[in-house]
């Protein structure tokens, strides 16, 4: 049976569509320091005697909200864009804020911050730098969750199609992924051990496991229609 890239995406975002297993990946670290690094490095300048304290202060609070959004945007397929046109950090922020990753309050919260974050060359108060200093860490401890551990694959059953779907966070490849299988064969996921995380009731030894092939699978990146769509309903599932 032939499928087309949009009858997948409508019987995925439809309502008849029901998820099934999740599988949470752990991700490496992705830079060489990491937000909390900056935010450490933001306190330690504040108890520091020096008189540019607040400067370097704000300065690693800036890193920190850069870099746990750099680790967002890889998550959710726009990192490469983003460097390519060399992205500032509104427009990152306007990026992640589409998506609605982050609490509104958090966001209000920045932006009453944006005097700070856009004057390179004013000497900060120090009060002003502290409160930032619990923004930016408020910002990484509420997105932690897509960024730590994140979904990297879940199944839908797909009642329309009578097939089982099974979408990918190929994020290595900055696109969603969703692979066709026949109905109703689940696991799919890729491991006999995955298989165990989801379900410890799953004890057939590796020999007797059917683990289908997949029909056809389809692929979206940030350029293709229907790619917000799809990113959309792929974080409804951190909700």
């Amino acid at each position: 049976m032939k499928f087309c890239k949009d009858e997948i995406l409508n019987s995925l975002l439809a309502k008849q569509a029901k998820s099934g297993p999740i599988k949470i990946s752990k991700l490496n670290k992705i830079f060489d320091i990491s937000p909390e690094d900056f935010i450490k490095f933001a306190n330690d300048d504040l108890e520091s005697s020096i008189d540019h304290k607040a400067i370097n202060a704000l300065s690693n609070a800036k890193r920190a909200l850069d870099c746990q959004m750099d680790s967002l945007l890889l998550i959710i397929g726009f990192y490469d864009v983003s460097q390519k046109k060399r992205w500032g950090f509104p427009k990152k922020l306007e990026k992640i804020n589409e998506f609605e990753i982050i609490a509104p309050r958090i966001l209000k919260k920045i932006s009453k911050q944006r005097n700070l974050l856009e004057h390179q060359f004013i000497f900060p108060n120090i009060n002003e730098v502290d409160e930032f200093i619990d923004i930016a860490t408020l910002f990484i401890a509420g997105s932690d969750k897509y960024v730590k551990s994140f979904i990297s694959q879940f199944q839908i059953n797909c009642n329309i199609l009578k097939h089982t779907l099974l979408l990918i966070n190929d994020f290595g490849n900055q696109q969603l992924t969703v692979a066709v299988y026949p109905e109703n064969s689940w696991p799919c996921l890729s491991t006999l051990e995955e298989k165990r995380e989801i379900d410890p009731s799953y004890k057939r030894n590796e020999g007797s496991v059917f683990i289908p092939e997949r029909i056809c699978e389809f692929s979206w990146n940030f350029n293709d229609k229907g790619h917000s769509e799809i990113l959309k309903f792929y974080l409804t599932h951190y909700k």
